[in-house]
């Protein structure tokens, strides 16, 4: 494919990653290999540096015709949020076979709760009151619905209020069918996971739905109606190689709002009437009056429940519980100490007060598993870990490996809890087994 210009330095750079349209008139390759080889720019070419290279990371590095790359960073700038790009990247490349409505969708390298349709998951099109709806329901996925037309969150209807609304369905066999390799439709370049895009109109919108997300996007019947006929290609997708910048959003510290963000109303908030006045450790104490822990949360044959309240350990003068585990074949309280703040995990029988506030062991003689420094570093490891689901069951290719990078991530928070041989290492191989070696399904 043959490009207007090329990347020559930094400056030419910096001008083209600001401007679509000179971005779309600039030889990708050279664009790739500036990218890789010189350090972060100034703001005004942030967006443009990271809707490139989220558009290669999800479509891949084949050469496509320049009206479709601007649909591929259309695409990449809207799940990224980046709209004021992506009505510029509209205004450039009027000429775009497809462009992207509106999107709930992961990007790469986003290690995010939601949205995670992994496993079994639907997204139906409805009609509440004359306005358009998508509801979205799946394992891992609260039930959400959405303003067909604009993407806007909206409150869920009772289900026996709406009606199934599916104009394009019913019209389908009439309509372009969408991302197929059938060789009679069009040439276009998209993931796999796009083989099947459901009309939801006569009008040009169709809906996709795969692990990632959802997205509305719209054909351009006057651009298709000349282009090249092939069928979809899913190669350039499968082989992409494309990295993207490191998620930000993934290390402490802990807030009530991130919190929220990935565990809904699911947290558990304690009020001080809720902790006992032995405990001391303030940081446990700001910790869990102001961020939380997670009320419930499952993983592979795994789970953790908060407590309603937080009470001495009976037998245990310096521990205090605040939830429990169940690991499948092991279950047990979580503690935490009340001077020092770290967090133990006890079976039953476990760790009894020998009358002077030691740990001498129950029946067995095992003390207590120290499992992790601190609360916040805790709570951490399991929200972390139900971000990492997502690219952990379903990567793109750029995220293979995902979970063991998680691994890496939460050893680095706190190398004690992954020494060799301790049990403190066995406890979380066994929890963090909920994507290293489960799939969705927990088996």
């Amino acid at each position: 494919m043959n490009h207007d210009t090329r990347a020559r330095d930094a400056h030419d750079l910096d001008v083209l990653l600001a401007d679509p349209a000179a971005l779309l008139h600039t030889d990708r390759e050279s664009i790739r290999y500036e990218l890789t080889s010189r350090a972060r720019k100034p703001a005004a070419a942030e967006d443009g540096r990271a809707v490139f290279r989220q558009a290669e990371a999800i479509f891949g590095t084949q050469d496509v015709p320049r009206a479709e790359f601007a649909s591929w960073l259309h695409f990449a700038a809207t799940v990224l949020g980046r709209r004021e790009y992506a009505a510029r990247v509209r205004s450039a490349a009027p000429e775009m076979p497809w462009s992207t409505e509106w999107a709930w969708w992961r990007p790469v390298g986003h290690f995010t709760a939601h949205p995670n349709l992994s496993g079994d998951c639907s997204a139906e099109h409805l009609l509440h009151e004359g306005r358009e709806l998508i509801q979205v329901d799946g394992m891992w996925c609260d039930d959400r619905w959405f303003d067909a037309r604009t993407g806007e969150s909206v409150p869920a209807v009772p289900e026996d209020e709406a009606e199934d609304f599916s104009p394009g369905r019913d019209a389908e066999l009439v309509l372009p069918v969408l991302f197929d390799e059938d060789p009679s439709g069009p040439a276009l370049s998209v993931p796999p996971t796009w083989d099947y895009a459901e009309p939801l109109d006569t009008e040009g919108r169709y809906l996709i739905e795969e692990p990632r997300g959802i997205a509305v996007l719209r054909i351009h019947n006057d651009v298709l109606a000349d282009w090249p006929t092939g069928g979809a290609s899913y190669s350039s997708a499968e082989e992409s190689d494309g990295d993207t910048d490191p998620s930000p959003d993934l290390d402490p510290p802990l807030t009530a709002a991130r919190m929220a963000d990935t565990f809904g109303d699911g947290v558990r908030l304690f009020s001080p009437a809720d902790l006992p006045a032995s405990l001391e450790h303030r940081p446990t104490r700001s910790f869990l009056t102001g961020v939380g822990v997670p009320d419930w949360w499952s993983g592979g044959v795994t789970g953790f429940s908060a407590a309603a309240t937080v009470e001495p350990l009976a037998g245990h003068r310096d521990l205090l519980v605040f939830g429990s585990f169940d690991l499948g074949s092991d279950e047990g309280e979580v503690c935490v100490h009340r001077t020092t703040g770290t967090v133990h995990f006890v079976r039953p029988g476990e760790g009894k007060d020998d009358g002077e506030g030691a740990e001498s062991g129950g029946p067995d003689g095992v003390a207590p598993t120290r499992l992790v420094r601190d609360v916040e570093t805790f709570t951490l490891f399991l929200e972390n870990l139900r971000r990492y689901m997502n690219a952990s069951w379903d990567p793109y290719p750029a995220e293979a490996g995902a979970e063991y990078d998680f691994e890496s991530r939460m050893e680095e928070l706190d190398p004690g809890a992954f020494a060799d041989g301790s049990p403190s290492r066995e406890n979380w191989q066994q929890i963090f087994a909920t994507i290293t070696a489960l799939g969705v399904y927990g088996y």
